[in-house]
């Protein structure tokens, strides 16, 4: 190492520490064994032990860096502690407690490179250390209420201005506030059985699209200091991070909502059945609350777009009220047809990629039938007012992504089978027809979008009959519903008498 100038200074260390503790991250931990993981926690304690020291000769606190490394080593073998050892595991706790105040005592602005002011103070690369690891050490803990407030702090950060040098320090900066997003957004999405009495994810989203920090942290491109060579620029834009995040949102209530309460039935394993099984029940926030954790979620999926909009337009975001159309999408009326047709121009491309979240059909028929039965009906409000004001959420939400033409007719479809189910008598028909008129304007208007069905339609001669209106269609296609079900319960074998 002398003879090829090589000295052991913070940033060596840190690079050999990380590179060491591979093994105890993602995705090298899925396929690595737990008594690996332990010898190589043991290795990377040796390791710093031994050169920490002799680096420069002034302790573990003048090697931020490398001391930040091995914290985050340590916070990443607290799984491979089992619960049942809680004092191994309060040990390692207070160890990371321990280091992390180290690092912080250490820290002094003056000393160390300045990454950025918080409230209007400046912030050393240390200090902005300390807090992405205690938010780290935070949501391994399952502490939600904490690790939300050193989210807040994190993202409260702001980047210090200057030459080109800055520049890549901002970069640093934004990319350690979206890992931060990352890192406790998937811990709540792992620990949503264990935060059962609120809808943790919901929360991190929240606390990261505010308008406070929302065009400095999730516009732009940021590329860390040392890429890859495969790397994939688009891949750190803030838009696509923010799709992901929106996409494992989706896919999580989606999965909540089919399995709650799956784990407390009869399984059925070779064809015995085994009622007692004896395993726990299984019961999330989005599992018990459906249809308000989809409501929450669209309307913050709609305050997304807002603020992508006002950035990109330049227009000033507008607060929300209890009277603004974006807290209720249609206040003013009842009925769907009252929407902006002016909705179905074409978004920008920071809009239209969330139509991606409303591909899967199974989960855009969960949406369909909660708005038709999901949900309490406020006290004086009518059930058909009721269905209407959360179906216009839906229709607009999907208006403005600009969703495919099958998507509004697996819409179509799932809004026929589960009218079906609702008698006429609670839901009259003559108010769910301005719905599927809607419907199928924007299913038409979507067709017209591909032009090769446009080109094929005018290429077409000869006369045809008038095209069927949305009232016909949809009245036709529930009594035909209505009557293939009654036919099936009409044919339906009756279980045979015993005496």
């Amino acid at each position: 190492m002398k003879a090829d100038d090589i000295h052991l200074d913070d940033t060596f260390l840190a690079t050999v520490v990380s590179g060491l503790s591979a093994p105890l991250r993602n995705p090298l931990a899925a396929l690595t064994s737990v008594e690996h993981k332990k010898l190589t926690r043991k290795l990377v304690r040796s390791v710093f032990r031994r050169y920490a020291a002799t680096a420069t000769g002034k302790g573990r606190g003048s090697l931020p860096r490398a001391l930040s490394a091995l914290i985050a080593a340590e916070i990443d073998t607290l799984q491979v502690i089992p619960e049942h050892e809680a004092a191994l595991r309060a040990n390692s706790v207070d160890r990371i407690q321990t280091s992390i105040g180290q690092l912080d005592a250490a820290s002094a602005p003056e000393a160390f490179p300045i990454a950025g002011t918080l409230d209007k103070q400046p912030l050393s690369e240390s200090q902005l250390a300390g807090v992405c690891l205690r938010l780290r050490l935070h949501a391994a803990l399952g502490d939600m209420d904490r690790a939300m407030a050193e989210l807040r702090r994190l993202l409260s950060v702001e980047a210090v201005p200057g030459p080109n040098e800055a520049t890549e320090n901002h970069y640093e900066l934004v990319l350690k506030q979206r890992g931060g997003v990352i890192s406790l957004f998937s811990a709540a999405m792992q620990r949503r059985e264990e935060h059962k009495g609120q809808d943790a994810g919901y929360e991190v989203l929240k606390a990261a699209i505010s308008s406070r920090w929302f065009v400095r942290v999730w516009t732009g491109r940021a590329l860390p200091s040392n890429p890859s060579l495969d790397l994939d620029p688009e891949d750190y834009e803030g838009e696509a991070t923010i799709l992901r995040l929106w996409k494992r949102w989706m896919h999580a209530w989606s999965i909540d909502y089919w399995t709650e309460g799956s784990k407390t039935g009869p399984r059925i394993d070779d064809g015995v059945p085994d009622a007692l099984d004896g395993r726990p029940k299984y019961h999330t926030f989005a599992g018990s609350y459906p249809w308000q954790t989809l409501k929450r979620g669209l309307k913050l999926l709609n305050l997304t777009m807002d603020q992508y909009e006002a950035f990109y337009s330049g227009r000033p975001l507008l607060a929300p009220s209890r009277s603004s159309p974006r807290d209720d999408p249609d206040p003013t009326s009842v009925h769907l047809a009252s929407i902006d047709y002016t909705l179905d121009t074409k978004p920008p491309r920071y809009i239209a990629q969330f139509a991606c979240l409303f591909n899967e059909r199974n989960m855009l028929d969960n949406i369909v039938y909660l708005c038709l039965h999901g949900g309490r009906t406020p006290k004086g409000e009518t059930m058909a007012t009721h269905v209407q004001r959360r179906l216009s959420l839906l229709l607009r939400t999907l208006t403005r992504v600009h969703v495919s033409a099958r998507t509004w007719e697996h819409v179509e479809a799932s809004m026929l089978r589960h009218l079906a189910e609702i008698p006429c008598e609670v839901l009259p028909t003559e108010l769910v027809r301005p719905t599927m008129e809607a419907i199928e304007q924007r299913k038409r208007t979507a067709l017209l979008r591909n032009r090769d069905l446009v080109r094929t339609l005018q290429d077409q001669s000869g006369a045809q009959d008038p095209p069927e209106t949305g009232t016909i269609f949809v009245l036709r296609q529930m009594l035909k519903q209505r009557a293939l079900q009654k036919a099936q319960s009409d044919t339906k074998p009756q279980a045979a008498l015993t005496h």
